[in-house]
């Protein structure tokens, strides 16, 4: 029975919302609803809205002690079209800058802070024209710091450089800065011993050349200077083998030697322009009889007169056996 009713009752719903009467009731109500909300939205009303803060330029060297608002309420008087598509689809976002903030110093640290109404031309700038500004608040906000402690560190250079042949490095690579200052709590700057650059590839290098690299960040860790700057100075070189023939150093008086053997190869890089130096007698191979050892009865072979900007890749043979003679 109550089946057959409740069929009953929908069907007199939909035959009702079939019918002409209720189309034309549906119709002056749009009517109506729409000249109401026409004449809703083009009046002028004054409401609160909230606009985002975004925060540049924090000081490196002092740690947030206060939380951050993100936002501030500003109270408006605009058409109702203006509010709503305000809320709708506006995402602009108050900049405050710490560098142009007040700041008012105190022995551990500082409060940075902002007179709102100094800021009244920047948020007017972020909503609609037809939007006028009433009030903000608060009237002041303000960030509080306490000071971080600071020493400076040595940059490392992470770098996998791969030169071409016959190619060679003129000079150490030049880090500028070569060291770095960093700021953070005391326990934190115990830990660090120095700040390494980002991982630096380079291959098939054949000129010299400056590179900007970026420093490492740390979690918590402020630095001063996030990119360094490395120099790479590139040269041509010749590799040669030359034999020289061993002079003795040290050797104790009333005694004559014989080293087997008695001359070596020495392998030798340099640029080509000072190619000129390995044909002098400036470079010498010696043994040194004060190093020697009864725990070790050959004699190092050792280079001596070797200018900086040659390089010594191998000695052949490095040591050297001797019989020493009495005379």
């Amino acid at each position: 029975m109550f089946s057959f009713l409740n069929n009953k009752n929908l069907n007199h719903f939909l035959f009702f919302l079939k019918s002409k009467s209720f189309l034309k009731y549906l119709f002056f109500f749009i009517i109506s609803f729409s000249f109401w909300f026409l004449s809703m939205m083009s009046k002028y009303h004054e409401t609160s809205l909230t606009l985002p803060v975004k925060y540049i330029n924090f000081p490196i060297d002092k740690i947030v002690l206060s939380k951050l608002s993100e936002r501030i309420d500003i109270r408006v008087k605009a058409p109702g079209f203006t509010i709503l598509f305000y809320n709708l689809f506006n995402n602009a976002k108050l900049t405050l800058d710490l560098n142009s903030a007040n700041i008012k110093l105190n022995k551990n640290g500082a409060e940075y802070f902002w007179f709102m109404n100094v800021k009244r031309k920047d948020i007017s700038e972020l909503i609609p024209p037809s939007m006028e500004l009433v009030s903000i608040y608060p009237q002041q906000s303000s960030i509080f710091f306490s000071n971080k402690e600071s020493k400076k560190v040595p940059v490392k250079l992470r770098s996998k450089i791969i030169l071409q042949d016959e190619k060679r490095f003129a000079k150490p690579i030049k880090i500028s800065p070569d060291s770095v200052k960093i700021y953070a709590d005391r326990k934190q700057l115990e830990k660090i011993k120095f700040i390494e650059t980002e991982n630096f590839v380079l291959k098939d290098v054949s000129k010299s050349n400056s590179y900007n690299i970026d420093v490492k960040s740390i979690d918590s860790i402020e630095i001063d200077i996030n990119k360094i700057e490395i120099n790479i100075e590139i040269e041509d070189f010749i590799e040669e083998t030359l034999v020289y023939n061993l002079e003795v150093k040290n050797l104790p008086d009333g005694y004559q030697i014989k080293l087997f053997p008695d001359v070596v190869n020495i392998t030798l890089r340099v640029s080509k322009e000072k190619y000129n130096v390995l044909q002098t007698d400036l470079l010498k191979a010696i043994v040194d009889m004060s190093k020697f050892s009864y725990e070790n009865h050959k004699l190092d072979v050792e280079v001596v007169n070797l200018p900086s900007f040659v390089q010594l890749e191998r000695i052949y043979p490095s040591s050297v056996e001797f019989l020493l003679i009495k005379d």
